[in-house]
């Protein structure tokens, strides 16, 4: 007869099981499982709007989690995303706890390899997708290492990054990034590949004073904010979604897009059946504030709808038509000039808000519209002297793009008559500003605090 002290060491095994049942309520993955390497194949959420999958890429297939939208799927997590897309084989959760694709030719692709074996994994409604280990933990998850996306309820943590994608259907690492700063809670957009510092960035929360660390955070009603110092510090970046009595099911995101710009979605699924996408708050509002946004020897300028147009300055062309924002090169001829002219390059103009009251003639345009000068070339007889413009004038007021050397040729022919100008203004305003006596003492000027 078992001693009463044994009941308890008895139990202890069914009361683990239990326990891994119960944390395990939404599993549907289980070792060995595997899903075939087919574009939309995948492990579904309880509620099928969510996906952890195969779905189509640029040259293949690539795995990840996607919301399933119509007409077309909404990725928000990409593995391995620089890899090369591939085809063929099989996604499957191995015996020894790792995630791996299993390509035609026999070759693994590691999709996730935790520190601690995985048993089981599940596809989550709120998107994250999550392995197990067998005490019950998370072992790993989507959520935990983002690539251009949050999702309600996901973080990210201080010293965290997001990357922009190449484009829609490429999700490859893009050109832009959003850095989460450890050193002073300050959340900057930059160029990728540039350093963290003021000159590179293009927008920021302005939080670099807080003095600890902040975490990026998006919750259920669509509110993306900051929290630090266990929680006494918050700051709102947007406002909570409007419900929509429409809808069944909806679910919020923010994403780097490919050009730059910081965007937070609500997409609900209405009664129909159908879907619909909103974008509720973008960052930063003016689109041509993004560095890089036109290509080299081009400026940026906003359309009565706020949408960025790449312009070229007179005397250069697109150097892709159907790519205006690749960039400008200089035409190989007069283009529109006729009668023995040639194209120069111009001032370009500056919006209105810096003009500081200035009107039209002195180059102050709507930021709605372009001005003539870029939309007309602007020709000049050949014998006449170059307009003076430096590459810093001439470029976008909010492009990164440098002008090469046929639009710095402008420049340098004239480079000199700038510099003899200033000497001779300098020279006319010391004479204007100090005269001297018969006696040789300094006498005050006409403009002195004496008014003499």
């Amino acid at each position: 007869m078992a001693k009463p002290l044994d009941l308890p060491l008895l139990l202890i095994p069914v009361m683990v099981v239990i326990l891994i049942s119960v944390s395990f309520a939404q599993t549907n993955v289980t070792s060995g499982a595997s899903v075939q390497a087919v574009a939309g194949a995948g492990w579904s959420s309880p509620s099928g709007h969510f996906v952890f999958g195969f779905y189509a890429t640029d040259g293949g297939l690539a795995v990840g989690v996607w919301l399933a939208t119509a007409p077309s799927i909404t990725v928000t997590w990409t593995a391995s995303r620089n890899d090369t897309p591939a085809t063929g084989g099989a996604l499957r959760l191995t015996y020894d706890g790792r995630l791996l694709w299993t390509g035609a030719n026999g070759q693994d692709r590691t999709v996730a390899a935790p520190p601690q074996p995985a048993v089981a994994a599940a596809m989550r409604d709120d998107g994250n997708f999550v392995l197990y280990a067998a005490n019950a933990t998370v072992a790993w998850s989507t959520f935990a290492a983002p690539t251009d996306t949050l999702l309600a309820g996901q973080d990210l943590a201080p010293g965290a990054q997001l990357f922009s994608s190449v484009s829609a259907t490429s999700r490859a690492t893009g050109k832009y990034r959003l850095t989460n700063q450890l050193n002073d809670g300050n959340l900057v957009m930059y160029p990728a590949g540039t350093m963290n510092v003021a000159a590179a960035a293009y927008w920021d929360t302005g939080t670099f004073q807080i003095g600890f660390p902040l975490t990026l955070r998006l919750d259920a009603s669509g509110v993306l904010y900051l929290v630090g110092n266990n929680g006494s510090y918050t700051k709102n970046l947007t406002k909570a979604s409007a419900a929509q009595a429409v809808e069944q099911a909806h679910y919020h995101r923010v994403t780097l897009d490919p050009d730059g710009v910081l965007r937070s979605y609500r997409h609900g699924l209405l009664s129909s059946g159908g879907w619909k996408t909103d974008v509720e708050w973008i960052g930063p509002s003016d689109r041509c504030h993004v560095k890089g946004a036109c290509g080299f020897n081009s400026y940026c300028v906003l359309d009565r709808d706020a949408q960025p147009s790449c312009l070229c300055p007179p005397g250069f062309d697109l150097i892709d038509a159907g790519d205006a924002a690749g960039g400008c090169t200089a035409s190989s001829g007069a283009g529109e000039c006729t009668g023995g002219r040639e194209p120069t390059l111009v001032r370009p103009w500056r919006p209105c808000r810096t003009c500081r009251g200035r009107t039209r003639r002195a180059g102050c345009w709507p930021r709605a519209r372009a001005p003539p000068t870029a939309r007309r070339r602007a020709c000049q007889t050949a014998s006449a002297s170059p307009r003076c413009s430096t590459p810093t004038t001439a470029r976008a007021r909010s492009s990164s793009s440098h002008f090469d050397t046929a639009a710095r040729a402008a420049a340098t022919r004239c480079s000199s008559r700038p510099v003899e100008r200033r000497a001779r203004r300098s020279a006319a305003a010391a004479a204007a500003t100090t005269t001297t006596t018969a006696s040789g003492e300094r006498a005050p000027s006409r403009w002195s605090a004496s008014g003499s």
